[in-house]
């Protein structure tokens, strides 16, 4: 059996994350259950075929490059973990699979970003499930990893943030505990 070792793991340190977990545990005492919410994204590059293979060491290698067209997804947990609708966010305004869809009619949202890496994209998704009733009385809460790009200044009515600290997503974060993998097997 093989088993994959992820690099942020051995970076954890343990005191940092009891402290964060008994932190989390009071904050979501505070929250229905259907009201939090766990955001993560990754990265599908759709283009590439396999790396691995077999040859002989004798044999010619291939030249060339290997493709590094990429879509990005944000995959959003509710609590009681139902799935809600996912993000894609891909280069293509209206890309040509596309061609004949209305694109609001899809089981996710599509947003398109010529760089894939934009601020914006994660409060895009932030935003689109913000209650719809502005005037509820209840509040979101939505936990996520402490990326540079996750601006932490962003003024939201119902939504509160809490950032996981560095490097221990993959301990405490159920995206980053094998639902991304599952997710991405499905679609290579």
């Amino acid at each position: 059996m093989s088993k994959r070792i992820n690099e942020e793991a051995g970076l954890i340190d343990p005191s940092i994350l009891e402290d964060f977990k008994a932190s989390l545990d009071s904050k979501l005492t505070e929250y229905d259950d259907q009201n939090i919410y766990n955001c993560d994204e990754t990265g599908h590059v759709y283009k590439q075929s396999s790396r691995l293979t077999y040859i002989f060491s004798d044999e010619n290698k291939a030249n060339g490059k290997f493709s590094k067209e990429r879509i990005q997804f944000y995959l959003l947990l509710a609590g009681q973990w139902r799935k809600l609708k996912s993000l894609i966010i891909g280069k293509s305004k209206t890309p040509r699979c596309f061609k004949n869809v209305d694109i609001n009619s899809l089981l996710t949202y599509y947003y398109s970003n010529k760089k894939l890496y934009e601020h914006g994209n994660f409060y895009f998704l932030v935003k689109k499930y913000q209650r719809d009733d502005e005037g509820a009385k209840k509040k979101d809460f939505d936990s996520l990893n402490n990326a540079p790009v996750h601006t932490k200044n962003l003024l939201l009515t119902n939504v509160e943030l809490s950032f996981f600290p560095a490097n221990t997503t993959t301990k405490i974060q159920p995206l980053d505990q094998g639902i991304i993998k599952s997710f991405k097997d499905e679609y290579r």
